[in-house]
């Protein structure tokens, strides 16, 4: 299963770029939990505009989103409170 949840807009700064971050967050469930690493982290690297970068991800259980600090902010709450509807956001660092 799965489902559109929130269409988010982010404006930010990369150092001293202005950047455009355009995200599609979607509901979903597992057909097969062990196809996935569901605990610790996972790493994967990156090339953003010729810079590489290095990412550290991991799942994190619901019960815990209260006590994070999430970006972008608008995204919290709609994890906490799954909405029934497509909710598009727009949010400026």
């Amino acid at each position: 299963m799965e489902r559109l949840l929130l269409v988010g807009e982010n404006f930010f700064p990369w150092g001293d770029r202005p950047c455009h971050q355009i995200c599609l967050y979607y509901l979903v469930s597992l057909a097969d939990e062990t196809q996935i690493q569901l605990d610790g982290a996972f790493r994967a690297l990156d090339d953003l505009g010729g810079e590489r970068i290095d990412l550290e991800m991991r799942w994190i259980p619901l019960k815990k989103i209260p006590i994070l600090t999430i970006y972008p902010a608008p995204v919290k709450e709609h994890i906490i409170h799954v909405p029934d509807e497509i909710i598009h956001f727009v949010y400026t660092e």
